[in-house]
């Protein structure tokens, strides 16, 4: 089975497959007539392409060739294959309400036929993007009352479990319950269905349902959390007004983008939690669970998973958001809810003034920019500094912190322009920059539009000394623009808790697993996850307890932490390759 493509959702893995690339041209219909004299010959020339477009990823032409082949030849030998990669190149086009009817055909016509799982899966993930929950629950269901792998039986357990974790409401889970009473996952949905009854304070129905549970699943695996929170309905139920809160000790919930447009970085988040919590729980007997929450890099998502993960999951804690405003809004409602929230990916130095329930460990930009400002004026003994920037918020803020910092050590800023996110010719800013003539050029731009840039840069051969951020630190970004990148420096990404043996510890484990690059987002994931699990290792095991801990070790030193940030690590790209830059006596 030759691989087409693979598509992470919602923490599952779905796989397309073929058995047919190496066919091509072998289908036939058999003799059949066609409409309108078309010969046979034509419907496997219309299979081929549609086979080779969809290996190529051209989806739009595999659904087209796929949409004829379909309509001229009904009775081609290979119908229902053409029937799932139609599906699959629709579902690629973001066109799901047709993935749905060419996936739909796969599985009412050819219901023995090679593609039926498939198309299944393919069928669930298109209505999760409809957003059409109970139907995308109604199919996995089906799935896991038929007889599948192994690895396809786990895949859709996890798109299961992720759902009835967020998006079924009570209603849809009891609807599943009876219609599939033998569903493996039976018993995780009458936990979740309890604990949203639970949250909703319907505490004789919480009760029922758990009491059902342990009697259905004595051997259940998470039977301690099943009595733990029976117990406190058992207390809410004769005295409802007692101010109890459900909480799981050495649980986590990790706030992430797992679907929607950021959704790779929700990707890069989970890698490094995965890998801290595996390191933790081979050695430690305080065994770890995390339970995520998809933010879809929304704020009103954000909202609905911190009240689902706290009241719902029982978390001691919170990790996340990833991405700026998700972190924002989930910091402010884990603080009415007096939850701690650890943000160790966010760079605003003020995240942490939310409340004394949030926390961060990312060292913010606004070091980092402060830091590349004192090398090159201090170290380098630079003078005359140009600048360019995105027209973004952020850009200009880094812009104006860095003309701040190259002022009061008394050199000078002789250009400052800025291009919109998204432009690739920046030919009038860089003239610009040349006729000022500046001995360094700052630009805080992310890797993606250095790409474009810095090849314009070399192209003026202005013979500066380039400056950026810790997002510079990119193989993707060394592997492409490397002659472009010689002599440029910038800092490396901090985090409160990381030297040199564990930065080296994480991203030989991750190489090992997912090889390619380390993303910053992992390394945040990693580290952030590393703290909390240190706090449980100490002790902790309830929301107070873990909100101390966090202060102790983030704010009980402020200089200390100060100074931490001020000795960032300074690399520069030297014969292509990134070595650490020695003149600040930087240290990993």
């Amino acid at each position: 089975m030759k691989v087409l493509f693979l598509r992470l959702f919602s923490g599952s893995v779905l796989i397309f497959t073929t058995a047919s690339l190496g066919m091509l041209g072998c289908a036939s219909t058999g003799g059949l007539s066609s409409p309108e004299g078309l010969s046979p010959a034509h419907g496997d020339s219309l299979y081929a392409e549609v086979v080779e477009y969809s290996a190529a990823g051209e989806y739009e032409e595999a659904e087209s060739s796929a949409r004829e082949l379909i309509y001229y030849f009904p009775r081609h030998k290979s119908v229902d294959e053409v029937h799932f990669l139609a599906a699959a190149a629709s579902f690629q086009l973001e066109n799901y309400s047709q993935a749905v009817k060419y996936a739909t055909a796969v599985i009412d016509k050819y219901s023995v036929g090679p593609y039926t799982e498939d198309a299944l899966f393919l069928l669930a993930e298109a209505d999760l993007a409809l957003e059409k929950y109970y139907d995308a629950a109604d199919v996995l269901c089906r799935l896991l009352a038929s007889p599948i792998d192994a690895d396809a039986s786990q895949r859709a357990m996890e798109l299961l479990r992720a759902l009835s974790q967020g998006q079924l409401t009570v209603s849809d889970l009891e609807r599943l319950l009876q219609a599939y009473p033998s569903t493996t996952l039976s018993g995780e949905m009458s936990l979740a269905m309890a604990k949203r009854e639970f949250a909703r304070g319907n505490y004789d129905r919480t009760y029922e349902l758990l009491s059902d549970l342990l009697y259905e699943f004595p051997q259940h695996k998470r039977t301690r959390e099943v009595r733990q929170l029976l117990e406190l309905t058992e207390s809410r139920r004769t005295d409802p007004a007692r101010p109890s809160s459900y909480v799981e000790p050495f649980k986590v919930g990790v706030m992430l983008p797992e679907t929607g447009s950021y959704a790779r970085f929700g990707r890069y988040f989970e890698r490094g939690v995965a890998i801290a919590v595996e390191e933790h729980n081979q050695k430690s007997e305080n065994l770890t669970t995390v339970v995520k929450a998809d933010t879809k890099g929304d704020p009103i998502d954000a909202v609905r998973g911190v009240k689902r993960l706290v009241t719902e999951e029982g978390v001691v804690g919170v990790l996340g958001a990833v991405l700026p405003v998700p972190t924002v809004v989930a910091a402010v409602e884990c603080s009415a809810w007096r939850v701690p929230m650890l943000s160790p990916v966010a760079s605003h130095k003020r995240i942490d003034e939310i409340g004394p329930w949030v926390f961060q460990t990312r060292i913010s930009t606004e070091v980092e920019v402060s830091a590349m400002a004192k090398v090159a004026v201090e170290n380098l003994t630079l003078e005359r500094f140009a600048i360019l920037a995105p027209e973004s918020r952020e850009g200009q803020q880094y812009a104006e912190l860095f003309v701040q910092q190259i002022l009061r050590r008394g050199a000078q800023i002789v250009a400052e322009e800025l291009y919109r996110p998204g432009d690739t010719d920046f030919k009038p800013q860089l003239e610009v920059i040349r006729e000022a003539a500046p001995d360094a050029l700052f630009i805080p731009g992310d890797a993606e539009e250095l790409v474009y840039v810095l090849p314009q840069v070399a192209f003026y051969d202005m013979q500066i000394q380039l400056l950026g951020l810790s997002n510079w630190n990119s193989e993707r970004l060394l592997r492409l623009s490397k002659r472009e990148l010689e002599g440029a420096l910038f800092p490396r990404e901090a985090y409160h808790g990381r030297d040199r043996s564990s930065r080296i510890q994480f991203e030989t484990r991750y190489k090992e697993l997912y090889g390619g690059d380390v993303h910053s987002v992992a390394s945040a994931g990693y580290f952030g996850m590393r703290l909390l699990l240190r706090g449980f290792d100490s002790g902790v095991i309830d929301r107070e307890q873990l909100r101390d801990f966090l202060q102790s070790e983030l704010n009980a030193n402020p200089t200390e932490f100060k100074n931490e940030a001020m000795g960032l690590s300074i690399l520069k790209v030297s014969s292509g390759q990134v070595r650490e830059f020695t003149a600040l006596g930087a240290r990993n």
